[in-house]
Formats: C-alpha cells, structure tokens, sequence
C-alpha cells in the first residue's frame, strides 16, 4: 500500500510539472488561430460589404464622412481606419492584416487574464477552443468591415474595466478616461456599441460594489 501511494504521488507529480502553464497554452491557441486565419485571409474572397465598400474607402476623408453621415447606416470609423490602411498596404486583401492584428492584440490580452482563472486543465482547453478556434473568429476577423475592428477594442476595453486577474480591482480616474476613450472609438465603429457599454457598465457596478454604489 505505502508503495503504491509513493508511486501514485511520484506520478502525479510529473503530470502537473508536465502541464503547460495558462499563459503558455494560451500563446499556442493564439498562434495556431492567427496561422490559420492568415490562411483563410489569403484563400477567401471578398463577401458583398466588402465589395460595395472598396470605392468608398479609396475616397478622400471628405467624402467618406460625408457618404457615411447622409446615407449609411454605420459610423465612419472603419472606413476611415480602412482608408489609411489601404494607404500602408494598397490591397483589398492584405489590409484586413490590420484588424486581424488589433483582434488578436485584444483576445491576447483577454485570455492572458481570463484563462487562469479556470482551475482544470480541460476547462481551459475548452475556453481556447471556443475563444481561439471558433469559425466565425477565423473567417471574419480579418476584414475591413467594422467587425475585426470593433471586437479587438471591445476586448481590450471589456478586460481593462473588469480587471479579470485581479482580487481587489481599483477604478481610478485614469482607467476612467482610458475607457471613455476605448468606448468612443468603439461607438465610432458601430452603433451595437450601446449594448456593449450596457453590458459592460452593469458588470463594472457588480465588479466595483465594495467600492460604493455611488463612486
């Protein structure tokens, strides 16, 4: 018996010295689903939005505010970010690399926080496929339509106000100001933003109540 426990003890101890550490599990997911929506990047065509947005994004500033102010039913903001990116990179298709790379920024920066939080190596497993793997992540993430845009900064603005990894998390004027500025630029991508800041400003009066209610 005595023997069997000592072995029993000895196996687990290199299991767990074995298992990778979140944020090391984490930064594979994250490589293997940028490798592999670069892939689909280079293979995909272009969806109709994206098609009946080419002329005006290779517009001048004026008229893109001015288009998107009289008859769209967006705000100008991924125009104009897609307008500077052509700018850098002039292809319809390689300039959805700069979206891609803002959503990967955000989703790092989630996942670095959130996925320790998970106790068990299989729920962790579970919250990478879901956040890293998903189809819709890998297919329309890298596009200059508001979507890729958006959820990278709504991933960094949701992780700022919420403060994941920490056990007495601080709301200072600072952090105040950064997220009124990360909800700005958001409202000027899409107008779903209104949901979003609701979503969020109840989970911030949850996360803060030993604060106060009022501050």
């Amino acid at each position: 018996m005595a023997y069997g426990s000592l072995h029993s003890q000895w196996v687990e101890r290199i299991f767990m010295q074995r298992k990778p550490s979140p944020r090391a599990l984490t930064a594979v997911f994250l490589a293997v689903s940028a490798a592999i929506s670069v892939v689909l990047l280079s293979v995909r065509n272009l969806y109709d939005d994206e098609i009946f947005s080419l002329d005006l994004i290779t517009s001048p500033v004026a008229k893109i505010l001015s288009v998107a102010a009289e008859g769209d039913v967006h705000p100008p903001g991924m125009y104009l970010l897609a307008h500077w990116a052509y700018g850098v990179v002039p292809s319809f298709r390689w300039i959805n690399l700069f979206p891609l790379l803002l959503v990967y920024v955000g989703l790092a920066y989630f996942l670095v926080q959130v996925t320790p939080l998970f106790a068990r190596a299989r729920e962790r497993v579970c919250l990478l496929l879901l956040a890293t793997l998903h189809p819709q992540l890998l297919m329309w993430g890298g596009t200059f339509r508001w979507y890729g845009w958006w959820t990278g900064l709504a991933l960094i603005a949701l992780t700022a106000a919420l403060q994941p990894k920490e056990t007495r998390p601080l709301l200072g004027v600072g952090r105040a100001a950064v997220l009124g500025l990360l909800l700005a630029g958001l409202f000027y991508l899409n107008y779903v933003t209104f949901l979003f800041a609701s979503a969020m400003g109840a989970a911030m009066v949850l996360r803060y109540r030993e604060q106060g209610w009022r501050r």
